[in-house]
């Protein structure tokens, strides 16, 4: 677990690493006279929680860990440190997003709106979709980069997405590629679609290398606000609404053999769900529990989970972070003014499918709407 640095630490480290680097006898001194290769190799090992205090030290310090290479190095040497990454869907008017995250919190002035559907590319980097309310726009795929709390656009969805309305897709990242899958084809509100209309079957790849989208076999059904992940080289959609209501069916597509099929039904339908993939399983959450699809079998379970069914609390978000799913869950508190809170508390499960309060250091005051993600934070 990760253990939060008080700011008392943290500035008793940067004096240190100062007043050893002004003592011309010091180990730290010898350092700074290596060679920028040989420098870059020795800092790559110093925790993530001492970067600012060893970059406090000097110059050749500072600029061997905020240059480009040292995140870098840091992957080819089995020192980057991986923590859960919160992000909001939704900034305050006036203000900019916020990334909370285990030792890195940042702004990012992202356009105040974005969707659920998020995905990571095993790195550092968090796809998000974001629709910023301008005449004739569909919605941006951005990257937003934990490490340096900077984001980039990526591209426009593709011209099946009307534009000014958030459409509903699934999308996944895989193989260096982004999958975008389903939505809604049309300006239809989020009732409609809820009600089986405006749903379209499309599947789309970007290639970000040649900065190009393909079209792919579409879906045997259209769906819109399905749930999905990915196993192995399977793509799975599972439920939303299509044309006909509400969709009892997992669709799978083989990603090497570019085919779709029709896999075994889930128990009920999911609408809107939050999901995640651990162990050759994916996990949908819903207010009634956690419904579990093994890849192996073929089967679905239903699980226990940490909330009652009718109770104030249920599920916000989920994401799986060295190996342990994690899910936020919110519950409305009354305070002693008697005014109702939403309270974000975060809970762990064991591999035998239990459920434990944890914390992984990320601070959840203030937070309600946002996406979850395992990142490289430095």
């Amino acid at each position: 677990m990760w253990r939060k640095t008080s700011t008392a630490e943290r500035s008793h480290r940067t004096k240190a690493f100062q007043t050893m680097a002004s003592t011309e006898t010091s180990p730290l001194m010898t350092l700074m006279s290596l060679p920028d290769d040989l420098l870059q190799r020795l800092l790559v090992g110093v925790p993530l929680e001492d970067h600012h205090a060893a970059a406090s030290a000097c110059v050749a310090f500072r600029d061997v860990i905020n240059g480009p290479k040292f995140l870098a190095l840091r992957r080819q040497y089995g020192f980057a440190e991986r923590g859960v990454v919160l992000l909001q869907t939704r900034a305050i008017s006036g203000t900019s997003l916020k990334i909370r995250a285990a030792r890195k919190n940042g702004d990012v002035s992202l356009p105040t709106i974005c969707s659920h559907p998020s995905t990571t590319d095993g790195g550092s980097r968090l796809f998000v979709s974001s629709l910023e309310l301008v005449p004739n726009q569909r919605e941006r795929i951005m990257a937003v980069d934990v490490s340096s709390c900077r984001w980039k656009c990526v591209t426009a969805l593709p011209m099946v997405f009307r534009e000014n309305s958030l459409p509903g897709h699934c999308m996944e990242w895989h193989g260096g590629l982004l999958y975008v899958a389903g939505g809604r084809d049309n300006e239809d509100n989020y009732t409609l679609v809820a009600n089986g209309q405006s749903a379209h079957n499309s599947l789309h790849v970007f290639n970000e290398t040649t900065d190009s989208w393909e079209e792919l076999p579409p879906m045997p059904h259209a769906t819109a606000f399905a749930a999905s992940g990915v196993i192995g080289d399977q793509l799975l959609i599972v439920g939303g609404s299509g044309s006909a209501g509400s969709l009892l069916m997992l669709q799978i597509y083989d990603i090497a053999t570019r085919t779709w099929s029709l896999g075994t039904a889930p128990p009920r339908p999911f609408f809107d769900v939050t999901s995640v993939v651990v162990d050759g399983k994916l996990l949908l959450f819903h207010e009634s529990g956690l419904s579990v699809y093994d890849s192996h079998s073929e089967s679905w379970t239903e699980e226990e989970v940490y909330w009652s069914a009718g109770s104030r609390r249920g599920v916000v978000n989920a994401c799986v972070h060295k190996g342990r799913t994690i899910g936020f869950s919110r519950e409305a508190v009354q305070g002693p003014d008697d005014r109702w809170r939403l309270h974000i508390e975060q809970f762990e499960r064991a591999t035998d499918g239990s459920w434990s309060p944890g914390s992984c250091g990320v601070d959840l005051s203030g937070l309600q709407d946002f996406v979850s993600e395992s990142a490289i934070l430095g």
